[in-house]
């Protein structure tokens, strides 16, 4: 399976048919710890939601072969196939790309007029590009940025391209500003501002047609000024639990919450990196070239207004009605207990069970109370709570998240209350067979001095450990519900098999920072998009406020830079140099011209948005890009269509893959929890892609093809005298 996200950046993982079912691979290492844990029985379901959001449950039960059905997201996992020329050949369509290879070349000898003229370096740029599209698409165990670095070795080597032409997208502004920009993507999702909003959003009525804008909405808006990758992370649980308490089929809306951030990409500058990256390209040859901020929105709003209306409207039929596979894996979640404390200034003082609302609660119920050393079972709904009393909870453990949440009610042991802090997350970790804790209480192990965390519920061989948690004596397998900082996550698992986040948000979100964080993005839009400074100055200064004032730290900032992404995007620019440095790009463009001449610039536009497309559809986002735009960058030359019409063709087309699964990260990061099939993105997103061809076209053929103001914004005169536009 291969994942990408907004950039197009794949992740590496096995294929098999587990995984195109459900998006995960086998975890064997954790299944081989447990079976080694002498002395205890084994844990049934460790929590299935980690800083991933589609990550099951890692879940060892007493039928070994019930055990081998659990799965674990584990992108580090690499494909060691044992005979790979075989494998490829038999399983991977390499007779099939040879064919079309050759369909290819001939294509070319017998369109492209110049192809008896191509020096030996243009057809090598070919074959490396053409070996390249066969890497991206058919090797998934190896990732792009290292397919992206050796064609540009290759190209390096035999001095098709020079050292600095090799390394040009490394010291490029672009690739720098959007490693700012993940960082600051990061800044305002760690604040919990977007989770805050999504819930808040959420809240209401269980119609579908309801359900699905109040999630496309605002992801679709939010999306143009923030990687979609967290946004989507962050709206993956949301939707899922707002399927659990509605009934509605969670396929009905993952798709939705894809394609929504997808086409959101398109609405400002910064919406995607691909935008970015396109504008890097043509700066190569025309360096004053630059897109205002919301350039893009007069047909990206277009295609997100188009987009919604076809998902309204068309989700009812072309969508399946299936469960999350993690919802099946889930059906019998383990019952944790868990006890708080009702503070002086709660609301629920002098309450009811019942007007407290702590009846009735979806996946917990209220088991016991402890009043004054005195044990009151299984309370009814008109008893009345005040100070002090303390609460026993039974409960699955995302509903306990949930509870913990809740404001008046403090987690509690004998020892004291457990307070939360801001920014602390909800984790489970298994106890190692090698761990020191073995044999010794909580109490005595110091754990919350050692590991800066709270027990709050162990769980031990399927079902919650009754009783004082500072007084049970730990054993291996045993698993632990505790609250702390994120850094345990990375740091102190000596004693652990494995420790998990149970949710993507903190238990609770400072306010400050919660409306802060949002603040400082909303001025770098603001000063970018007014032209006040540079986009790389205003990201660098929303970076380092959000430092300062603390709605970031180094470690946010250290996880936040995807560097394979950006090592993807940097790796492209020598690609792209290649085509252009000898020839490649002005023939093919030539040639376009020539086959879409019949049908005048908009048959040209629609050419250049469905070859695009095609391309992002099994490519990285940057690959096509950095194929593309060299060829929009020629056409400009010899046509009357400004270059920023085709430059806005080719950010829509290589930004809005919805026909597969793999040819967008946010796609394949709902496959799972929607439990879509691969043909459900072709039978649903195909229409759609083929339908935003037609009019995102039509639309720039009419702003731009007849708007003349527009070549003023494109090139100043005085750079060039070869662009048809400048004249």
């Amino acid at each position: 399976m291969e994942y990408r996200d907004d950039d197009g950046d794949s992740g590496d993982s096995e294929t098999t048919d587990q995984e195109r079912s459900t998006g995960f691979v086998d975890e064997e290492d954790v299944e081989a710890e447990m079976k080694n844990m002498a002395g205890s029985s084994t844990p049934r379901s460790i929590g299935s939601s980690t800083s991933r959001p589609s990550s099951p449950d890692v879940s060892i039960g007493d039928d070994e072969e019930e055990n081998k059905k659990r799965v674990i997201w584990k992108p580090s996992e690499m494909m060691k196939p044992s005979w790979w020329p075989r494998m490829l050949w038999k399983e991977k369509g390499t007779f099939v790309f040879i064919i079309m290879t050759l369909i290819f070349l001939t294509l070319m000898g017998t369109l492209v007029d110049g192809w008896n003229e191509f020096s030996w370096e243009a057809w090598y740029s070919i074959a490396v590009t053409c070996f390249t599209f066969y890497c991206l698409v058919h090797c998934t165990w190896i990732h792009p940025c290292m397919i992206m670095l050796f064609a540009t070795t290759l190209l390096l080597a035999p001095e098709v391209i020079t050292v600095t032409e090799a390394t040009q997208g490394f010291g490029n502004s672009t690739v720098v500003t959007i490693g700012v920009l993940f960082i600051v993507a990061a800044g305002v999702g760690a604040t919990g501002s977007l989770a805050y909003l999504s819930k808040f959003l959420m809240a209401g009525g269980d119609s579908l047609w309801m359900a699905q804008l109040r999630v496309m909405l605002p992801v679709g808006l939010v999306s143009g000024f923030m990687n979609n990758t967290p946004l989507v992370a962050m709206m993956i649980p949301v939707v899922e639990n707002f399927c659990r308490a509605t009934g509605l089929p969670v396929s009905k809306l993952m798709i939705p919450l894809s394609y929504s951030a997808i086409l959101g990409g398109v609405l400002t500058k910064i919406g995607t990196s691909t935008n970015l990256v396109v504008i890097a390209l043509v700066k190569q040859t025309y360096p004053d070239f630059d897109v205002d901020f919301f350039e893009i929105a007069k047909v990206g709003s277009i295609a997100l207004c188009l987009g919604l209306i076809y998902i309204l409207i068309f989700s009812r039929w072309l969508l399946p009605i299936r469960s999350s596979p993690l919802s099946e894996v889930n059906k019998d979640p383990k019952q944790y207990l868990i006890t708080l404390r009702i503070t002086e200034k709660s609301s629920c003082v002098g309450k009811s069970i019942e007007d407290a609302g702590l009846r009735h609660l979806r996946g917990v119920f209220l088991s016991e109370i402890e009043r004054h050393d005195a044990i009151i079972p299984a309370p009814g709904p008109d008893f009345i709570l005040i100070e002090n009393d303390v609460l026993l909870f039974a409960g699955d453990v995302h509903n306990i998240a949930d509870l913990l949440r809740r404001k008046g009610l403090v987690a509690t042991n004998e020892e004291e209350n457990i307070l939360i802090g801001y920014n602390q997350i909800l984790m489970e970790a298994v106890v190692a067979s090698h761990s020191s804790m073995i044999g010794s209480s909580v109490m005595e192990t110091n754990f919350r001095d050692k590991y800066e965390a709270a027990i709050i519920s162990i769980f031990r061989g399927g079902e919650a450990v009754k009783g004082k948690v500072g007084s049970i004596v730990l054993q291996a397998g045993d698993t632990l519900l505790m609250v702390g900082k994120p850094a345990l996550l990375e740091g102190q698992k000596s004693d652990f098999v494995l420790v998990t986040q149970v949710g993507n948000t903190p238990l609770k979100s400072d306010p400050f920072h919660l409306i802060l964080a949002p603040l400082i993005m909303i001025v770098m839009v603001a000063l970018s998009s007014a032209d006040v400074t540079p986009l790389l100055t205003a990201a660098l200064c929303a970076m380092f406020a959000m430092y300062i004032t603390g709605c970031i730290d180094y470690d946010n900032i250290k996880g936040s830079l995807n560097m394979p992404v950006l090592v993807t995007i940097a790796a492209s620019f020598p690609l792209a140099e290649a085509l252009d440095k000898h020839g490649v790009a002005s023939e093919i463009a030539d040639n376009l011209v020539a086959i879409t001449e019949f049908a005048g610039d908009y048959g040209l536009i629609l050419g250049i948005y469905i070859a695009t497309s095609l391309l992002t559809a099994f490519l990285t986002n940057a690959s096509s890009a950095a194929v593309m735009t060299p060829i929009v960058v020629e056409l400009s030359k010899t046509t009357d269509i400004p270059l920023l019409a085709l430059v806005i063709t080719v950010m829509l087309s290589a930004s809005t893959d919805m026909s597969t699964p793999i040819g967008y990260q946010t796609n394949l990061m709902v496959w799972g929890p929607g439990g879509y099939k691969f043909l459900d993105y072709t039978k649903f997103g195909v229409p759609l892609q083929i339908t935003l061809a037609i009019v995102c076209s039509a639309m720039i053929w009419i702003i731009y093809t007849g708007d003349d103001d527009n070549s003023d914004d494109i090139v100043d005169d005085s750079d060039c005298d070869c662009c048809s536009q400048c004249s």
